[in-house]
């Protein structure tokens, strides 16, 4: 847990100690495996990204949308390195202003169980009602928590980075349900044919009757 937040120093010193005591022990099976986990964790630490010159920790998010759908992305920073990332894919069922709308995913972020909130979030743009939103972080975190749009510098340039790698994630998106709109436009033709109908059906609904020797009757219906 402590490698998978940055804090890669205390790891690998404990597993430099841990490798010592085996070869001191003349358990030289087990300092070979320390050996190679090792370089391992260093080889694995290399590559997260540097983004910060400071051991800071922050979360970047970045949204991309269109009319009905919008794409989120957030990049976890632990001491100064990308450490992690995530998305998802929202639709839009609310007529929501981008403020309100910038609200709403900050919430949903950190509203889930068990999600670690961090010193600072950086948005693109200005939640609505931002001093509610951060004293609601704050109680979440128990600690401060500062909500802020990077004007310039390397936060800047990140948050351009996950803005674009939610923009890419919705073209795949966007690919992906139209793949999956031809599959059932071609689902439906077939069906269609198969049970010799004037046109493709749009919806089909299923009933399923359940009862016990004549009482206690229930109904159940599925639409497609």
């Amino acid at each position: 847990m402590g490698f998978l937040s940055g804090d890669t120093e205390p790891v690998l010193a404990r597993l430099e100690s841990e490798m010592l005591t085996a070869s001191e022990s003349l358990q030289f099976e087990r300092a070979a495996r320390l050996r190679d986990r090792i370089a391992v964790v260093r080889t694995a630490a290399e590559s997260q990204q540097m983004v910060s010159e400071r051991a800071e920790d922050f979360d970047v998010i970045g949204i991309a949308e269109d009319p009905l759908e919008a794409s989120v992305q957030i990049f976890h920073v632990r001491r100064g390195r990308v450490v992690g990332h995530r998305g998802f894919v929202a639709e839009k069922v609310e007529d929501l202003s981008s403020p309100e709308f910038m609200r709403l995913v900050v919430a949903q972020i950190y509203g889930a169980v068990g999600t670690e909130v961090p010193r600072r979030v950086l948005v693109p743009e200005v939640p609505a009602d931002l001093d509610l939103l951060e004293s609601w972080l704050r109680t979440m975190r128990d600690g401060p928590v500062d909500v802020v749009v990077p004007q310039r510098g390397a936060k800047r340039a990140l948050q351009e980075t996950v803005t674009r790698s939610a923009a890419e994630d919705l073209a795949r998106h966007r690919l992906r349900r139209a793949a999956d709109h031809n599959a059932r436009a071609k689902a439906l033709t077939e069906l269609q044919s198969a049970l010799d109908l004037r046109e493709a059906p749009l919806r089909i609904e299923c009933f399923d009757m359940s009862h016990l020797q004549g009482t206690d009757y229930v109904g159940s219906m599925v639409v497609l």
